[in-house]
């Protein structure tokens, strides 16, 4: 025969072990029904990246793109000042002595 102090103990610990396995039950319910969402979310997240990625490398194509042209544009242009300055060069240093009178009398009355 068991004492009361034992019965009382042994209940409290089939309580405990029902309730451990209650929420034992609950977490791996809870899991499973989770599970394919965060599947869902983590192949989303990854198909995000894989796009962003996409996309920068594709702007960064278009901005080297960009950035060749530009230069391009600016040795062509750099080419077509100098011609210019080589056959005319008094028009030329008369026109950089005469924006800088009208600069400097602009920047003057500023004051």
């Amino acid at each position: 025969m068991t004492s009361p102090i034992e019965a009382i103990q042994n209940s409290k610990d089939q309580k405990i072990e029902q309730v451990r396995h209650s929420v034992n039950s609950a977490i791996h319910y809870v899991s499973e029904a989770i599970h394919p969402a965060i599947d869902s979310m983590t192949n989303t997240a990854h198909d995000t990246v894989d796009r962003l990625a996409g996309a920068a490398g594709h702007a960064a194509e278009n901005m080297e793109l960009k950035s060749a042209q530009l230069n391009a544009a600016r040795v062509r242009l750099t080419e077509k000042v100098r011609g210019q300055i080589k056959a005319r060069p008094l028009t030329t240093i008369g026109v950089a002595v005469a924006s800088g009178i009208v600069l400097s009398w602009l920047l003057k009355s500023r004051k």
